[in-house]
């Protein structure tokens, strides 16, 4: 492969905008997967056990199909519960990533993000931090319709559609990307 020259973007973002893309590198990540997953079982598996053991106590000397009755309904309210922390965590996260966001920009309303497609890896400087992706971490570059988003093992690089003038500029930005992680 010859060296490609170096093919930048940047673009202006929000608060809102970094929370999003923090929240995407989150949702996109085994780890943030595993972590939701987990929490939203245990919710639903304790609520549903802790129902039917208020239940089974309060029906002392109840018939196994009435026991039986009280489990699905415990069992529902688990999943009814585990659907509802599901929505909250979601929320939760959010609002955590906003704060540490906030607390990381000094109060700023429009953010900088700079990305250069370089051969060694992907650079990206922001207000709170400047770092270079090594393409031997790629995981995977990919169009997500609304921007170009470059998953490594150990970050996340989003590029919004903004940040390309043209739309040969975006489809340029991520044909070379996507090249450089295939040949890392």
């Amino acid at each position: 492969m010859t060296e490609p020259a170096i093919v930048r973007a940047s673009y202006d973002y929000s608060l809102d905008e970094a929370v999003d893309a923090n929240t995407r590198f989150m949702r996109g990540s085994a780890v943030g997967q595993s972590v939701r997953r987990r929490s939203i079982r245990s919710t639903g598996i304790a609520l549903a056990a802790l129902l039917f053991a208020l239940a089974a106590f309060n029906m002392a000397g109840a018939t196994p199909g009435a026991l039986a009755s009280a489990a699905l309904v415990a069992l529902a309210a688990g999943i009814v519960g585990a659907t509802i922390h599901a929505v909250m965590y979601d929320w939760a996260i959010r609002r955590r990533v906003r704060r540490f966001v906030r607390d990381h920009v000094d109060g700023a309303n429009v953010l900088r993000c700079e990305i250069e497609l370089r051969p060694e890896g992907a650079w990206v400087r922001q207000p709170y931090g400047e770092m270079l992706f090594d393409w031997g971490e790629a995981v995977a570059v990919t169009d997500a319709g609304d921007a170009i988003e470059l998953h490594f093992e150990r970050g996340f690089v989003l590029a919004r559609n903004r940040a390309f003038p043209t739309l040969a500029d975006r489809e340029r930005f991520l044909a070379l990307a996507r090249a450089l992680a295939a040949h890392a």
